[in-house]
């Protein structure tokens, strides 16, 4: 039996074969080309953003004490993204010519983001320095290095005479020590502070809301016979705060009070307490008013009223 070989020109013959192999050839020359576009241009982003080299003159204030001798106070920030050296700070005179060119012993090395002080007195300003008046506007410029290259900055600053207060700021950010352990003792400060007033109003706020002294007549009869007439009344203490029952008493001029005394009562508590008029009967149907006082433990009374019919003996025992 034959069998029937593949033809070497085969792909070449069939068009669909040779469809898909120009399409992953062409998708990988795609993909490669892209991604060296892409390689190349990251490279050169991000050697530009390596390369960035700056620094920011945070403050700088030009002092003159009562002799009239200068210090100069500079604070300096690396604001870029490499390491960078302080080497030189001048004064310049704005209407030209350098009044004054300060050596930095020992230039620090500011890495990213980190920051320095230096305070310049009167020695460094040389033998012979020169003469400032307050008021006067000076340019102070500082000088940098970063890998060989150098950076320069400028701001313009008003000499101040010893009477102005220094600047603030740079007390606070030029002694790093300091500033923290102040910015640290002023938090705790600040944090107990809110914690306190937090813990005051809450009290407070919680007192409000459970402070509901009340009392509340829950039964009141009264009585009536021949023998007399007997008056019961059961207060109760229905708020939640301790209540001391004081007083319960008639308006009735033949009764008057039923019970006067001291009778604590907790959250949810009753006392029943009864007068006995052995020789006073009342008519069947007489309307009585009764009041009951209570004293709260911040030392105020709270009364409740109720209206109660005198009933008679027989009624009382159905």
């Amino acid at each position: 039996m034959k069998t029937k070989s593949s033809s070497p020109l085969f792909f070449l013959k069939n068009n669909k074969a040779i469809s898909n192999i120009l399409a992953v050839v062409l998708l990988i020359l795609i993909t490669l080309v892209i991604g060296g576009l892409f390689f190349i241009f990251g490279r050169t982003m991000f050697s530009s953003l390596s390369a960035t080299r700056d620094f920011e003159i945070l403050n700088a204030d030009l002092l003159l004490d009562s002799s009239g001798n200068p210090t100069l106070q500079i604070t300096i920030k690396n604001t870029g993204n490499s390491k960078i050296a302080i080497q030189t700070v001048a004064v310049i005179n704005p209407a030209g010519g350098t009044l004054v060119s300060l050596t930095w012993a020992s230039p620090p090395t500011l890495d990213v983001g980190q920051s320095v002080g230096k305070v310049f007195v009167k020695d460094d300003f040389g033998t012979n320095p020169p003469s400032f008046t307050a008021g006067q506007k000076v340019i102070v410029k500082v000088t940098a290095t970063s890998d060989s290259n150098t950076i320069e900055k400028i701001t313009q600053v008003v000499v101040q005479g010893w009477f102005m207060i220094p600047s603030l700021p740079f007390i606070f950010f030029n002694k790093k020590a300091i500033s923290r352990l102040l910015s640290e003792f002023l938090l705790i400060i600040i944090s107990l502070s809110i914690v306190s007033l937090a813990g005051l109003f809450l009290n407070a706020y919680s007192k409000s809301l459970n402070y509901n002294p009340r009392i509340e007549i829950i039964d009141a009869r009264a009585i009536s016979w021949a023998g007399g007439t007997l008056i019961k009344v059961n207060v109760a203490n229905v708020g939640n705060v301790k209540l001391t029952l004081i007083n319960v008493k008639s308006t009735h001029p033949n009764i008057g009070d039923i019970f006067s005394g001291s009778i604590p009562l907790e959250p949810s508590q009753s006392k029943e307490v009864e007068k006995y008029l052995s020789s006073q009967s009342f008519p069947i149907g007489t309307k009585l008013t009764i009041i009951a006082s209570a004293s709260t433990p911040d030392g105020k009374t709270i009364q409740v009223i109720k209206n109660v019919e005198v009933m008679p003996w027989e009624k009382i025992k159905e």
